[in-house]
């Protein structure tokens, strides 16, 4: 009974981790949803599926060392203060906002890279934003798609 007792102890809880983390696999994050959506050549918009926040009107990037774009609505103002830009370099962060809700998704520079282009992210982007995707040397670049649709200080 004890032997029992304590096989079980030891096999739910690797049971429920194993769940837990096949339900992560399945769902994928935006960076891989993104990976997989985006093709060298063609420009896209950033889907709605897999960001933090359903639905999202409008995205900041922030860059290594750049501060947040002065444009922006209260809750991607306050999204983007817990962001410390001066940490890595190797990192960028996506701020998505849509009314009172905002959160910010960190991604690695090294399959995407929204911040090495010539992409002025001094501004806020509405959702229906087109980006133009290349490829170079197995990092996908994101930079304005020409006829861009940029969020005006005074429509946020």
């Amino acid at each position: 009974m004890k032997f029992t007792i304590r096989l079980s102890l030891k096999i739910v809880p690797l049971i429920v981790l194993g769940v837990l983390t096949s339900g992560c696999a399945a769902g994928g994050t935006y960076e891989d949803f993104l990976t997989s959506e985006a093709t060298s050549g063609e420009n896209l918009k950033l889907p709605q599926e897999h960001a933090p926040v359903e639905t999202w009107e409008h995205v900041a990037i922030l860059c290594p060392y750049s501060s947040s774009p002065t444009n922006l609505p209260a809750a991607m103002k306050a999204a983007t203060e817990q962001i410390n830009t001066d940490s890595d370099d190797s990192r960028q962060w996506l701020v998505f906002g849509k009314g009172n809700n905002a959160q910010s998704i960190v991604l690695s520079r090294a399959k995407i890279d929204f911040c090495s282009s010539e992409t002025d992210n001094s501004n806020i982007h509405l959702a229906d934003q087109l980006w133009s995707v290349q490829d170079d040397e197995g990092i996908l670049l994101f930079s304005h798609a020409p006829s861009s649709n940029f969020s005006s200080p005074d429509s946020p």
